[in-house]
């Protein structure tokens, strides 16, 4: 009737916790505490769980895991955090230790795959030094720190820490053409004479000519002078 409660008699579930962490196998224990008087209190143990910042050589990164002490050990002993995700099984992994063995390999498959840091600097100078002397018509000194700084500034445009080569060059490229298209249009529309594309050449308001004159200019208004007229008692006497 309820395949699963079969299931779970059959093999144990494993530890939720330890799949948020490298736990290396611990999980959590019962048992009883059985005292002189023999009156058995039921009761668990739960595993030395620490929190570190691991360095790992490949992500070049420090990775803030939850750990036990018996992963702890291992790690020291196996020479870091990239040995000991490549040598361990997946049991005692768990998902975080794969989820971090996956990113390790990938990594490791990328740097396989482009090409070393002093090609990737010198292509990358190269074009910044064409771009450069394109747009401004001067030869800047372009250096290893300026193809650094590039990587990192198209890397973070592309959401990333540091781009390769190839897309630092394309990144720069089209913000070149947008650079080159906003400063047609801003050059093409600052022209007076030139007629705005809505509402027709640019022509001043005569009510705001008038308004910038200046005071000496402006011919002043003569208050009216107020007239003397006989009062209500002196016209009854008349």
């Amino acid at each position: 009737m309820f395949p699963s409660k079969v299931v779970c008699e059959v093999a144990s579930q494993p530890f939720k916790r330890a799949q948020t962490g490298l736990f290396h196998g611990k999980t959590k224990l019962y048992g009883n505490n059985v005292p002189f008087s023999k009156h058995k209190t039921r009761r668990s143990w739960l595993p030395n769980v620490q929190h570190k910042r691991l360095r790992s050589e490949v992500l070049n990164e420090e990775i803030r895991v939850k750990l036990t002490t018996r992963a702890l050990k291992t790690i020291n002993k196996k020479g870091g955090l990239d040995n000991y995700l490549k040598t361990t099984s997946g049991e005692l992994l768990g998902d975080k230790g794969m989820e971090l063995r996956m990113k390790v390999r990938a990594k490791e498959a990328g740097i396989q795959a482009t090409p070393t840091e002093e090609e990737a600097i010198s292509t990358v100078t190269d074009a910044l030094h064409n771009s450069f002397t394109s747009a401004s018509g001067q030869s800047p000194k372009a250096n290893e720190w300026t193809a650094r700084s590039a990587r990192l500034v198209a890397g973070w445009a592309l959401g990333k820490k540091m781009a390769t080569a190839k897309e630092t060059i394309d990144f720069y490229t089209k913000l070149d053409k947008k650079v080159e298209k906003i400063t047609k249009v801003s050059t093409k529309f600052s022209n007076p004479l030139y007629p705005s594309p809505k509402h027709g050449p640019y022509r001043p308001h005569p009510h705001a000519q008038l308004g910038a004159l200046s005071q000496k200019h402006r011919t002043p208004i003569k208050a009216a002078k107020p007239t003397k007229t006989k009062s209500s008692r002196a016209l009854a006497l008349v």
